[in-house]
């Protein structure tokens, strides 16, 4: 019988200054990403993917929806709603690309200038 060697991914703390503690953790494993139809009454799940759970969600989001738009033609696509982890100018530009409107929420770490003279108020921040 061969030994078998297990990788085990062990946390490093780092420290950095305001005394906030980084954690950097090796992640096995992986995630669902779902993407849904938010429209219907029962939001309605259309295509689950399991990803490696190191991936960011922004990559699981190309990778999806190339995924179903090649798979799947159940209709024309002209709207997505995203979550700020979302928040980048290549997924902006893949979303108008398709002739989809994008409805994504805004990164607060990102370093553009939100400022707009909408009537839209955000009660969180």
């Amino acid at each position: 019988m061969r030994n078998a060697t297990i990788p085990v991914s062990i946390p490093s703390l780092t420290v950095i200054p305001a005394g906030i503690v980084h954690v950097n953790v090796i992640l096995n494993g992986y995630h669902l990403y779902m993407l849904t139809d938010a429209n219907s009454h029962y939001d309605l799940p259309l295509y689950p993917r399991l990803h490696p759970a190191s991936r960011h969600d922004a990559v699981s989001f190309v990778v999806s929806s190339v995924e179903f738009s090649q798979r799947f033609n159940l209709g024309m696509v002209d709207k997505f709603l995203l979550d700020a982890a979302h928040d980048a100018g290549p997924i902006y530009d893949l979303l108008l690309h398709q002739n989809i409107e994008p409805f994504i929420d805004l990164n607060v770490r990102g370093k553009k200038n939100t400022e707009t003279n909408c009537d839209i108020q955000n009660f969180w921040y």
